[in-house]
C-alpha cells in the first residue's frame, strides 16, 4: 500500500491517494476524518509490513527466498500457511509428515502428508507435493 498526498488543481482540493496491491483508491481530503483514515491506514500497513518482517513472509519483490525445513517439527512455513488460507477449516489441520525440501528449476518442492477436516465435516488424509517458486509462493499442488 503506497499512500501519497497530492492537490487537485482542476478542483482546488488536496486529495490522498491510497494504493493498495495496485489499485489506486482516492479520498478527499475534506476533513479531518479522511485524514485519519489515510493515517490510520498508513500505521496499518507499517505494521504488517514489519510483522511480514518478524516472521520471514517473502515480499513480492525479493530476489530469492530461502524455503527449508523447521528444525523443531520438520515443517515449511509458506506451506502451513497455504493450507491455513486455503482449507475449509483450516483449525482442523493436523501435520502428520514432511519430506526435506529440494531445489528444483523453479524454486522448491516439498511433500506432505497431513490431516484435515474435508466439506462434509470428516477427517481425510491428504499426501500433496506442494511446488513453491524462487520466492517462497506456492504456486502448484499435486
Amino acid at each position: 500500500m503506497i499512500v501519497i498526498m497530492e492537490y487537485d488543481h482542476q478542483y482546488s482540493t488536496k486529495k490522498i491517494k491510497i494504493t493498495y496491491n495496485d489499485a489506486p483508491v482516492y479520498v478527499k481530503k475534506d476533513n479531518e476524518m479522511n485524514e485519519r483514515i489515510a493515517e490510520s491506514a498508513r500505521i496499518q500497513y507499517e505494521k504488517i509490513k514489519q510483522r511480514k518482517k518478524e516472521i520471514s513472509i517473502p515480499d513480492d519483490n525479493e530476489s530469492e527466498y530461502k524455503v527449508y525445513n523447521s528444525e523443531w517439527d520438520g515443517s515449511v512455513y509458506p506451506v502451513k500457511l497455504y493450507l491455513k488460507k486455503n482449507l475449509k477449516d483450516p483449525d482442523s489441520y493436523e501435520a502428520i509428515e514432511w519430506s526435506k525440501v529440494q531445489k528444483t528449476n523453479e524454486g522448491y518442492m516439498v511433500r506432505h502428508k497431513y490431516r484435515a477436516k474435508n466439506s462434509f465435516g470428516g477427517y481425510v488424509i491428504e499426501n500433496k507435493v506442494f511446488y513453491l517458486n524462487k520466492k517462497g509462493h506456492v504456486y502448484r499442488v499435486n
